[in-house]
């Protein structure tokens, strides 16, 4: 998961209650099953603790808050509360060409602590304790 050499990862990991839409946006879509609308992880792995990972349509989420999903119908949520939980795909990639990576992310019951991690090659982002 977190190989960060000629392959590119995607780490999705909420700690509190939270659902995610992961794209790519460019071109061409290098990403699996970006926006889950397989109704599942098809094409992902999952990773840490993964007993509260899911997908979910519009209206049947567990924790949906209210917010639908950005692109389709389907959202994946992550948690559960007090442990990292998420996802991960490995893409290929060329040394010099210029990538775009864009996801949709909502955190519906807001509350510390939580924690969200996007890993794009040696690019980190990191969201400690946010919405």
């Amino acid at each position: 998961m977190r190989n960060k050499l000629v392959r590119t990862l995607l780490v999705l990991a909420v700690l509190s209650l939270g659902t995610a839409i992961v794209a790519f946006a460019g071109p061409t879509n290098l990403i699996t099953n970006g926006s889950f609308e397989t109704g599942d992880f098809s094409g992902w792995t999952q990773v840490g603790d993964t007993s509260f990972n899911g997908v979910c349509s519009d209206g049947s989420c567990p924790i949906s808050g209210g917010w639908n999903a950005e692109d389709g119908i389907y959202s994946a949520y992550f948690g559960p509360v007090g442990d990292l939980g998420g996802i991960s795909q490995t893409i290929a990639t060329t040394p010099g060409d210029e990538y775009t990576l864009s996801f949709w992310l909502a955190l519906p019951q807001a509350g510390t602590p939580n924690f969200f991690q996007v890993e794009f090659g040696t690019s980190l982002l990191t969201l400690n304790n946010w919405g």
